[in-house]
């Protein structure tokens, strides 16, 4: 049986504006697909590209997120800090970018997967969540796995949604890394577009979802985005 996942790191990218946003998310699905990453402790990876806000009048920041997951910390650490992140992974990327990579990490909590993870036809939210500063991090860190379970609970919710995981980030992601002030990221799998259409238009989402998210993240500097996840593997 394998290990369980100790460390997530999510590499967030933002394209040149040379670039489209479909050329971007083929060339990093491409890249992702072939180029060397880590020569250990690398468990899995997913590519979600073509990301846009849920609200049709924001801009999106990211246009592709990239979920790492890794047996160990020191695993995913070691990586960022060698020659084979700098020269294999990121120089190849940096010409697609506008800035530098941004990233978010933690200790995976309430991942449920049902199913199929990442289905054909696949659609996946990430909620990029910042906190109330109000808040201690262990108070956010367990008001997040409750929303989790929140999210997952509606009528016909459980029908829809493939996978579900939310991270906590209580320390700031490895250097290299732009800094942002987000302290978690979510990814909700869903079925279809249709499904995560049907899903945001039941009372249950409006009327228990939304506002209780807004009892420990500062929405103003959070976002939610929506965009096609494809498994690369492993290696």
């Amino acid at each position: 049986m394998s290990q369980d996942p100790a460390y997530k790191l999510v590499i967030l990218l933002t394209r040149s504006p040379e670039i489209t946003r479909e050329e971007f998310a083929r060339r990093i699905v491409d890249l992702e697909s072939t180029a060397p990453v880590s020569k250990g402790g690398l468990q899995r990876r997913v590519v979600t590209t073509g990301l846009a806000t849920v609200d049709p009048e924001s801009e999106s920041p990211f246009d592709a997120a990239i979920e790492t997951w890794w047996t160990r910390k020191n695993d995913a650490a070691d990586w960022v800090v060698s020659q084979t992140f700098e020269n294999d992974w990121l120089a190849p990327r940096l010409p697609l970018l506008a800035c530098r990579p941004h990233a978010i990490a933690g200790e995976p909590a309430a991942p449920r997967p049902n199913g199929e993870d990442y289905p054909q036809g696949a659609v996946q939210l990430i909620a990029l969540t910042t906190s109330m500063r109000s808040r201690r991090k262990d108070e956010f860190a367990a008001a997040y796995v409750r929303h989790a379970e929140l999210a997952s609970s509606g009528l016909e919710s459980g029908a829809r949604i493939t996978r579900l995981e939310f991270v906590p980030a209580p320390l700031a992601a490895p250097s290299r890394f732009s800094v942002d002030r987000y302290d978690g990221v979510g990814t909700i799998v869903f079925a279809a577009e249709s499904a995560l259409a049907d899903e945001v238009a039941k009372a249950y989402y409006r009327d228990v979802v939304v506002p209780d998210a807004a009892r420990f993240s500062d929405i103003g500097y959070s976002h939610i985005l929506v965009g096609s996840p494809t498994f690369v593997g492993p290696t």
